[in-house]
C-alpha cells in the first residue's frame, strides 16, 4: 500500500520518472532503512514497507500487514526420529503430548501465538523460549510469574540435555512437565540406568595421576561424600596399581573395597561414589550417574516369627523402577509397604534380589550405601537447633572430615532451596510447622546427594493443602535425577507420581500409572479412596482372598506385563545367590574423635538453649562441687 503510494506520488511530482526507476529507487531506500535506524541489514523487517520488527511481531506495527514467518537457519540435517522433541504431561490427565522440535526458535505460552501453547491457568501468557544456537539448545524463562523449575530447581535459563525436565506450576502443588528428549542420541547404557559418559583421560605417558574432589586433582570428581584426595592411579612398566587413599567413603574395584594396592587389568571398573571409571591401558572412561538410578526387586520374600509359625509379610514380590521415577506404596495398614521399602533399600533385606543399575545391592551394600537416602517417619532433627545449625551438624556428622567450613554452608544453602526452606533458614526448629519439619528431614538427607531416595510416610499428619505441596516436593526431587519411593495412605495426590504399587497382604495388586488405577479396579466413584474397600475385609480369610485373586488378575493383566515382565526381560541373567547370605553392612571410616568433638558442641548448643536445662545445672554444679569437698 505505502510503496505503491510513493509510486504514484513520485510520479505525479515528475512525469518523465519510468515507474522501473521509482521501484528501483524505492528498493534501495527500502534496503538502507534499517541502516538509517540504526539497525542492521540483516535485522528482520517488514517486507511491505520496510519496517525494522521483532522476533515477536506477527504483523507490521506500521502498515498492519501480516507477516511471513521469519526465514531461520535451520538445524544439521537429522531423520525426523532423531530430532529432539518436546514430551509434555500434565499429572493426573494420563495422556502426554509430543511436539517435534522441527525449527530453531520455539515460544512457550498460554497465549494462542505461542509455538507451544499450555492451557493452564498458572502458565504465563509468554512463559518461556527454547531456542537452538551455537549447537545446543538453550531454555530461557520470559520473567514469568510462576518461574520455571528446570530438574527440580528454579532457574530462569539453561543449556538442555537429553531427559532434562522443565516444571511450570503452582504454589497449590498443580503442575506441567515438559520433558526435553533427544532418543536417537542415548546410548542403551545410558537410557537404561541414567548413566552419563563424561569423558575419558588419556593414560598415554602417565606415571601417576589423583583422584578426588580437589579441583586441582587430574581427575576432579565432584559429589560430597567423596574425599580431597580419595585415590591415585601409579603406573609403570608392570601395570597398573590403584591406591585408596585413606578417603571415608572408599574406592571400589569391581565392587570390592580396596584396602591395599589394588592392581588394575583391562576392563576392571573402578567406582567412586557416584562415579564409574573404566580401565583400559590407554585411557579411563568416566562415567556419572547422576541421572538417577535403576532399581529392580526380584521375587522379594520376607517371613516373621518362630520357626514353627514362620508368617510371609512379602509374599514373591517384584518390582522394577527405572531412573527419575517417582513412586508410591500404598495399601492398608499391614499391607506390607513399609517391609517392602526397607527391602528395596537394603536396610531390612528380603530372601531374592534387589538390584541397583543391575548390581546386586545386599552383596554390595557397602558400595551403594552412600547414594541411598532415608527418611522415617518421624522427625530426625533437634527440635531446640536453628534450621541452618542443625544441617550443619548433620552435614559434619555425615560428609567426608576434609570438608571445609564454606563448603558445607553452600551444601547448607543448596539443600534448604532444593526443598525451598530458605526463608527459614534461621528459625528454631520447634517453631517449625509439621510440613516444613518434613522438609528439614528430608534436606538433612540431601546433604550426601543420594540417588536413590526413601520416604517412609512423609505426608503423615499434613492438611490436604500441605500434603499436596509435599507432593510436588518429590515430584521436583525426582526431576532432579533422583529415583524416589515413598509409603503413604494418603491416594488424594498420588497423580503426582509416574507409577502407584499398591498391596494387599503383603502381595503385590497393582503396579502402574495412577490413572490407570481406577479402572483396573472397576472404581466408578473417581476416589482411589474407594480401591481400599476392594481389598480389605474385617474377615481375614475373606481379605487374603481378595489379595490371591487381585494379584493372579493382575499378573495376567496388560500392565504387568508392560511395567513389570518387560522392564524384567532388559535386565542382564544374574545368577541366583544362596538366599542365606547376610547383606554387607561395612561402614565407612570412622574419626572417632571428630565425632565426639561434633557431638559435643552439639549437646552444648543445646543446653543453651534450653535456658530452663541451664538454669537448673547453673544451681545445681556449685552444690555438687559442694558436696565433693566435703566427701574429700
Amino acid at each position: 500500500m505505502i510503496r505503491r503510494f510513493c509510486i504514484t506520488s513520485m510520479m505525479r511530482i515528475h512525469k518523465s520518472f519510468d515507474t522501473n526507476l521509482v521501484e528501483g529507487i524505492l528498493n534501495i531506500a527500502v534496503a538502507s532503512y534499517p541502516i538509517i535506524k540504526g539497525g542492521c541489514p540483516m535485522a528482520r523487517r517488514c517486507h511491505s514497507c520496510g519496517e525494522v520488527l521483532t522476533d515477536q511481531d506477527r504483523f507490521c506495527p506500521v502498515c498492519g500487514i501480516e507477516l511471513a514467518p521469519e526465514a531461520r537457519p535451520e538445524q544439521p540435517a537429522k531423520s525426523k526420529s532423531a530430532r529432539p522433541s518436546l514430551v509434555i504431561r500434565v499429572p493426573g490427565e494420563g495422556t502426554e503430548r509430543r511436539v517435534p522440535l522441527d525449527g530453531v526458535r520455539f515460544t512457550i505460552g498460554r497465549l494462542p501465538d505461542n509455538d507451544v501453547v499450555l492451557t493452564e491457568l498458572y502458565v504465563s501468557g509468554h512463559h518461556g523460549v527454547l531456542e537452538y544456537k551455537d549447537g545446543a539448545w538453550h531454555y530461557v524463562d520470559l520473567d514469568s510469574t510462576n518461574g520455571t523449575y528446570i530438574n527440580g530447581r528454579k532457574g530462569k535459563q539453561a543449556v538442555l540435555q537429553n531427559n532434562d525436565i522443565l516444571r511450570i506450576g503452582d504454589l497449590q502443588g498443580n503442575s506441567v512437565s515438559i520433558t526435553f528428549e533427544l532418543p536417537s542420541e542415548t546410548p542403551a547404557l545410558e537410557a537404561a540406568y541414567g548413566t552419563v559418559m563424561m569423558g575419558s583421560t588419556s593414560l598415554r605417558q602417565v606415571r601417576s595421576l589423583t583422584i578426588g574432589r580437589d579441583p586441582r586433582c587430574d581427575i576432579p570428581l565432584q559429589a560430597p561424600i567423596i574425599s580431597w584426595q580419595h585415590a591415585r592411579l601409579d603406573r609403570s612398566d608392570h601395570g597398573a596399581l590403584l591406591v585408596d587413599l585413606g578417603s571415608t567413603n572408599g574406592t571400589y574395584v569391581n565392587g570390592e573395597r580396596v584396602t591395599r594396592p589394588q592392581p588394575l587389568q583391562e576392563g576392571d571398573v573402578v567406582q567412586i561414589g557416584p562415579f564409574t571409571l573404566v580401565y583400559t591401558a590407554e585411557q579411563l572412561q568416566q562415567y556419572a550417574t547422576t541421572g538417577g538410578v535403576r532399581l529392580d526387586g526380584l521375587h522379594l520374600v520376607r517371613e516373621v516369627g518362630p520357626a514353627n509359625r514362620r508368617k510371609q509379610i512379602l509374599k514373591d514380590i517384584s518390582i522394577s523402577i527405572t531412573p527419575r521415577e517417582f513412586v508410591a506404596l500404598v495399601g492398608t495398614s499391614g499391607a506390607g509397604k513399609s517391609t517392602l521399602m526397607m527391602a528395596l533399600n537394603g536396610f531390612a533385606r528380603a530372601d531374592g534380589q534387589v538390584l541397583v543399575n543391575g548390581d546386586n545391592l545386599y552383596q554390595h551394600f557397602d558400595l551403594y550405601r552412600t547414594m541411598v537416602g532415608y527418611v522415617p517417619q518421624d522427625d530426625i532433627i533437634h527440635r531446640d537447633l536453628v534450621v541452618a545449625n542443625a544441617l550443619r551438624y548433620a552435614a559434619r556428622l555425615r560428609l567426608p572430615p576434609d570438608t571445609s567450613a564454606d563448603e558445607i554452608e553452600r551444601r547448607v544453602d543448596d539443600v534448604l532451596e532444593q526443598v525451598e526452606m530458605v526463608a527459614q533458614k534461621d528459625q528454631p526448629v520447634s517453631s517449625l510447622s509439621g510440613g516444613q519439619r518434613k522438609r528439614v528431614s528430608i534436606a538433612v538427607e540431601l546433604l550426601a546427594e543420594p540417588n536413590l531416595f526413601f520416604l517412609d510416610e512423609p505426608t503423615s499428619g499434613l492438611d490436604p493443602g500441605l500434603e499436596k505441596k509435599m507432593m510436588l516436593t518429590m515430584r521436583r526431587l525426582a526431576d532432579g535425577g533422583r529415583t524416589v519411593v515413598l509409603v503413604t495412605h494418603a491416594t488424594a495426590n498420588i497423580v503426582q507420581c509416574d507409577h502407584v504399587c499398591f498391596l494387599s497382604q503383603g502381595r503385590m495388586v497393582f503396579f502402574g500409572p495412577p490413572t490407570d488405577v481406577l479402572d483396573f479396579f472397576e472404581v466408578t466413584s473417581g476416589d482411589f479412596a474407594d480401591v481400599y474397600g476392594k481389598l480389605d475385609d474385617p474377615d481375614p480369610q475373606i481379605a487374603q482372598q481378595k489379595a490371591r485373586d487381585w494379584e493372579e488378575r493382575f499378573r495376567a493383566s496388560s500392565y504387568y506385563q508392560q511395567y513389570v515382565a518387560r522392564r524384567q526381560q532388559k535386565l542382564p541373567q544374574i545368577q541366583q545367590q544362596a538366599q542365606t547370605t547376610q547383606a554387607q553392612r561395612a561402614r565407612p571410616k570412622v574419626n572417632v574423635l571428630r565425632q565426639f568433638l561434633v557431638l559435643t558442641r552439639r549437646y552444648i548448643d543445646l543446653v543453651f538453649r534450653d535456658k530452663m536445662l541451664l538454669t537448673v545445672l547453673m544451681a545445681v554444679m556449685p552444690i555438687i562441687g559442694a558436696l565433693v569437698l566435703l566427701v574429700s
